[in-house]
């Protein structure tokens, strides 16, 4: 199963989708920065994705120095993110993923408060996939910096913050890509139902298997992904980390390895299965026959993003290059300043246009496909003569 069958799903199933509750105006209060690579450790100097993550950063401090532990820290603005917090709430239900609204602040930050994930199941075609909060993204790498005494700079406490949340977020969607398969075998809605209700109910026990499995998935990436010479300073800081989280995020590190993840995974899947289906009780164990069966669906890795408030600091430090536009915003623009129509709903997440010339073209229908190349390529398919900066401002 591939994103673009996601289209096929809801048109045979639509049953097994619910709506996503946005604010009307937010999109004009927020600026998207897709991640291209949101598993990759890339080196300092590579600016395949690290020029947005170095902007991060005090600017007196981009040379990647060590930094001191006694420096004051460029706290984030809180009324930023409190609106982010907000910004995806979800009527009454709280979904996997969803942004953590309950840690006190000043305790320890948990992952879910530093990024969310989006169910396609509410947020399908435009919205759906993983949000990073930048000043949450900053402050984690400034515990790391911390956690692994000075052995990791500021640049490389990044990496390793945005690679562990990725890798939280990606297993929230690792388990419904798990749900949707028991749904398309069964044609009824699983996820919105059986699923949530068990999640929800974990998390008010304070004891959520999958909150678990999404932190030490996020530590096995970051271990996997980080330099080898900086690999026992990555896991030393993580552990040190995961060990002061409390509920529910708790006992992570029990399951840092195969066995014991498998395990425990297997033990959720039946306890959802059982929930969603009311089906007989089987030995977990059952679930290791089903061993793709959490298998992300397609490539999550293009639907990551920054999602930066126009009045962060950060806001205006990002390229145009860099800068996502939304569906709604580009297809105005081809309207506005093109002439061009839509034709169609297309194939999955994209929308097919026709311009001026008569011939047609696709428009991705989310953000992470809506910048730099693609967009550029959108433009001299629309007939404008523009450059990219010139389109996004206008």
């Amino acid at each position: 199963m591939a994103v673009d069958d996601i289209g096929t799903l809801k048109t045979e199933l639509p049953e097994v989708f619910g709506h996503g509750v946005l604010p009307p105006d937010w999109e004009d209060e927020w600026i998207l920065v897709p991640v291209n690579q949101p598993d990759a450790f890339p080196e300092i100097e590579s600016k395949v994705l690290s020029d947005f993550e170095d902007a991060l950063i005090d600017e007196r401090q981009l040379s990647c120095d060590l930094v001191p532990l006694q420096a004051p820290l460029a706290l984030p603005d809180i009324s930023i993110i409190d609106t982010a917090d907000e910004l995806f709430a979800h009527g009454q239900a709280s979904f996997p993923g969803a942004p953590n609204h309950d840690w006190k602040k000043g305790g320890c930050l948990p992952p879910d408060a530093c990024a969310f994930y989006l169910p396609f199941h509410y947020f399908y075609p435009e919205y759906w996939g993983i949000y990073l909060v930048p000043e949450r993204v900053e402050e984690l790498a400034r515990l790391f910096v911390e956690l692994s005494h000075g052995k990791l700079t500021l640049c490389e406490a990044l990496r390793v913050s945005r690679l562990f949340l990725y890798g939280h977020e990606f297993y929230h969607h690792r388990f419904e890509s798990f749900a949707t398969r028991l749904e398309v075998t069964h044609r009824q809605p699983l996820y919105k139902t059986g699923f949530e209700t068990a999640y929800r109910q974990a998390m008010q026990e304070k004891s959520c298997p999958e909150e678990v499995l999404a932190c030490a998935h996020g530590f096995r990436i970051a271990k996997h992904k980080a330099p080898k010479d900086k690999k026992a300073a990555v896991v030393a800081a993580l552990k040190t980390y995961l060990d002061g989280l409390g509920a529910p995020y708790e006992n992570a590190t029990k399951y840092f390895t195969d066995k014991p993840f498998a395990t425990c995974e297997n033990g959720w899947q039946e306890t959802c299965h059982r929930n969603a289906l009311e089906s007989r009780e089987k030995g977990s164990g059952l679930w290791s026959c089903f061993s793709q069966g959490t298998r992300g669906i397609g490539d999550i890795r293009s639907r990551v993003v920054y999602l930066v408030h126009r009045g962060s600091r950060f806001a205006q430090r990002i390229p145009h290059d860099m800068r996502a536009l939304r569906y709604r915003e580009v297809a105005k623009k081809l309207r506005d300043l093109a002439g061009c129509e839509i034709v169609r709903d297309g194939k999955g997440s994209h929308a097919v246009w026709r311009g001026p010339n008569g011939k047609t073209f696709p428009v991705p229908r989310h953000p992470g496909d809506l910048c730099g190349g693609t967009l550029s390529k959108i433009i001299k398919q629309a007939g404008l003569e523009m450059p990219l900066s010139e389109f996004v401002r206008a």
